[in-house]
């Protein structure tokens, strides 16, 4: 394949809705196919302890099906630190990809009260009113994949990164 299109990536994301995360001291299916089928796409393997971002790479590296091309479109380096939301979030800044107004496919980035960006997902839809995400991690436990809705005007919203689609 190549570089996968928004449509392609936010229609797997959204597949993944109610994926349930195992057990303490096992990882999740996103951390552990992407260790196994691009195990340098990282700088290290990962332990699928916070897996927000983990799950956004999964999806555009499963559609891509290569790791150059999953890395030109989230706009990272090879062997990076993408596994975590702020590093991320500094890849589209850094290639000025960020944004403040969202679109379909687009990866929306979360902040704490604080205003450190701590959470990601995949926005599947937009209208007036709200921004629409599925994101991995979610919820009590070890997580899972949930769909969202937030206001476009929410504090919550750190940021946009915009992928760089086919």
């Amino acid at each position: 394949m190549s570089k996968p299109t928004a449509r392609e990536v936010v229609r797997l994301a959204y597949s993944q809705v109610g994926y349930k995360a195992p057990g303490p001291g096992k990882k999740n299916k996103y951390a552990a196919w992407i260790d196994s089928h691009y195990p340098t796409f990282y700088n290290g393997k990962k332990n699928g302890a916070d897996w927000c971002d983990v799950f956004v790479d999964f999806c555009v590296l499963y559609v891509a099906r290569n790791a150059k091309d999953a890395e030109y479109v989230l706009c990272q380096p090879a062997r990076s630190c993408g596994a975590g939301c702020k590093w991320s979030y500094n890849y589209y800044k850094s290639k000025h990809r960020n944004n403040s107004i969202p679109h379909y496919g687009d990866q929306i980035f979360l902040n704490t009260k604080a205003g450190k960006c701590c959470h990601t997902g995949i926005v599947y839809k937009v209208d007036d009113k709200y921004v629409y995400y599925v994101a991995g991690n979610e919820g009590g436990g070890h997580g899972e994949v949930k769909k969202h809705k937030i206001l476009k005007t929410s504090k919550s919203i750190y940021a946009f990164g915009v992928p760089r689609y086919k």
